[in-house]
């Protein structure tokens, strides 16, 4: 099987950075991971992260409800769990977690700090790990398969991600495209509320026409 990866990753962010218009990008690996805590089990999406470039890119440190996010960085195999996942296990912070990857990878991570973002499928399916410990359970070692980058005006991110999958050939997704079905909602909703908010004007305006003929 062909492991996805990112070559010279190092120099293709520090390229990124460097582009107009972008406010930081940070490196990371992900992979798919079992979590065990005692006899309960879940599947989750590890995220293998550098705590200080990716507090820079996302809002993750904001949305801590427990722990720090940048305690990965002082903690030996620290885990960052979703509330979803935790509630799932029955792990909180301070305890020790069985991670094990498809490849035959195997931790035994302290849960460092829970995370709450509102997004039910991110809550109950996402874990954040130091990036060399995710490459280690990953057997993914040294390699980097995604680049997460945040832009000084979110309305251009469309047009940023055009320019970099220009410069580096790998598929960008503006955060437009990947929520692109949410948006349609969002979209249709805006065009039901000014048709009923126009229907009711009308009526409004048939009512006072009517009493302004009645009253001539």
């Amino acid at each position: 099987d062909q492991v996805k990866k990112i070559k010279n990753p190092t120099g293709l962010v520090a390229t990124i950075r460097r582009m107009p218009g972008i406010a930081a990008a940070a490196p990371q690996v992900t992979g798919d991971a079992i979590a065990t805590y005692g006899t309960k089990t879940i599947n989750l999406s590890m995220y293998g992260v550098d705590p200080d470039q990716i507090t820079a890119v996302t809002t993750i440190g904001d949305q801590m409800v427990s722990g720090d996010f940048k305690r990965l960085k002082t903690a030996a195999d620290g885990v960052i769990l979703g509330r979803g996942v935790s509630d799932v296990l029955g792990a909180r912070l301070g305890d020790n977690i069985t991670l094990a990857s498809s490849t035959g990878g195997r931790a035994v991570c302290k849960v460092v700090g829970i995370f709450q973002t509102g997004v039910t499928p991110v809550d109950y399916s996402r874990g954040y790990m130091l990036l060399q410990n995710a490459q280690t359970l990953l057997d993914k070692k040294n390699i980097v398969n995604e680049i997460v980058i945040r832009t000084d005006d979110y309305t251009k991110a469309r047009d940023l991600a055009g320019q970099i999958e220009s410069i580096c050939g790998y598929k960008t997704e503006s955060w437009q495209e990947a929520n692109e079905n949410f948006l349609k909602i969002f979209r249709i909703q805006t065009i039901i509320t000014y048709f009923i908010t126009g229907a009711l004007l009308v009526v409004a305006a048939f009512g006072v026409l009517n009493v302004l003929i009645m009253a001539v």
